[in-house]
């Protein structure tokens, strides 16, 4: 998918994940559900360096979203399956 999320808490500090892929589910209250995978993190605070990883997850699911391994979205032609199972109420 080629997405990039990134947080900055000021100028001094930051982290970004690049080149990743996303999967989203949508529903109900509670039920959402995303999660990026396979990017590139880099992370930036003055004072203690730099830190880059290759293999990075990020994980969201609501108080009743829980996703089985496997679980796979679409819209069009556009598709992403869920390769762990990831527990509801995942921050």
């Amino acid at each position: 998918s080629n997405v990039t999320a990134a947080l900055s808490a000021s100028t001094s500090a930051s982290l970004r994940l690049s080149n990743a892929s996303f999967g989203l589910r949508s529903g109900a209250a509670g039920t959402t559900a995303f999660e990026l995978a396979n990017g590139t993190l880099t992370a930036t605070v003055d004072g203690l360096g730099n830190l880059k990883a290759t293999s990075v997850a990020v994980q969201y699911t609501g108080t009743a979203g829980a996703v089985a391994a496997g679980t796979k979205v679409s819209v069009g032609s556009q598709s992403y399956t869920f390769s762990q199972a990831i527990a509801a109420n995942t921050v």
